[in-house]
């Protein structure tokens, strides 16, 4: 490192914290001379950290001591001072020279960088965990909405199966009814047997008949059929009630 002080290129051998300057051995005496600059703290070359010695920054002066340079940090303050406010505003505060304060505070920012670092992973991994689940979501809901589908249309073949399997009953039980009607003999059967016959509905408490029958087996008749079972049970009790009549 060379003088920044002279244009002799002579080697630096120390460093003016004020001025921010490389001084060689001839301008670190005249500086200690002169009036304005004999009270700057001039460091040796070995003990100026090398991020405060590269530094080309101009000097800051403090807005209240003009001709004093902010070249103090007040840890208690949070604030950068010069030497008068320390001595006099911030006295018996504690305090850091800006470029022990930098190394301070860089540590403190490394390690802040490195916890958002830390977290930064960690919200990544949360977030794709999230995309991952909302993903495995997307694709339950599919399979449930095809899973439904195939529901449905196994349950309308069904219902198809079992109304076709209706339709045939009714055909059968339809044209056993018209074989009844057109019978030369269903004719005393065909409608209710007449109050006027004596005793008759003394001797039979469950009365059926052909016409009854008919209403029964068409779809919007009310009572309705619901098993072929009961249509049968029904024609046999015509000839039952006969029976019972004629004992």
């Amino acid at each position: 490192q060379v003088c920044t002080s002279c244009e002799d290129n002579a080697e630096a051998q120390g460093f003016c914290v004020e001025c921010v300057e490389w001084l060689c051995k001839n301008c670190i005496q005249a500086h200690q001379r002169v009036k304005f600059t004999k009270d700057h703290t001039v460091r040796q070359k070995e003990e100026v950290p090398p991020a405060v010695g590269g530094n080309s920054q101009r000097p800051v002066f403090c807005p209240f001591h003009k001709k004093e340079q902010l070249k103090l940090y007040c840890e208690t303050c949070d604030k950068l001072t010069c030497r008068d406010c320390q001595l006099q505003e911030h006295k018996e505060h504690r305090y850091q020279f800006i470029e022990e304060a930098f190394q301070s505070q860089k540590v403190i920012i490394d390690t802040l960088i490195s916890k958002l670092m830390e977290k930064n992973k960690y919200i990544k991994f949360t977030g794709d965990q999230i995309q991952n689940r909302i993903l495995e979501v997307n694709q339950n809901q599919k399979q449930v909405e095809q899973d439904i589908k195939v529901a449905i249309f196994t349950l309308m073949v069904e219902i198809n199966k079992k109304g076709k399997a209706l339709l045939n009953q009714l055909e059968k039980c339809e044209r056993i009814l018209l074989y009844l009607f057109c019978h030369e003999m269903s004719l005393a059967f065909q409608d209710p047997v007449p109050l006027t016959v004596p005793d008759y509905y003394k001797i039979i408490t469950r009365p059926m008949d052909l016409s009854h029958i008919k209403r029964k087996l068409q779809l919007n008749g009310s009572p309705h059929y619901s098993h072929p079972e009961e249509f049968v049970s029904d024609v046999r009790l015509i000839f039952q009630n006969c029976a019972e009549f004629n004992e």
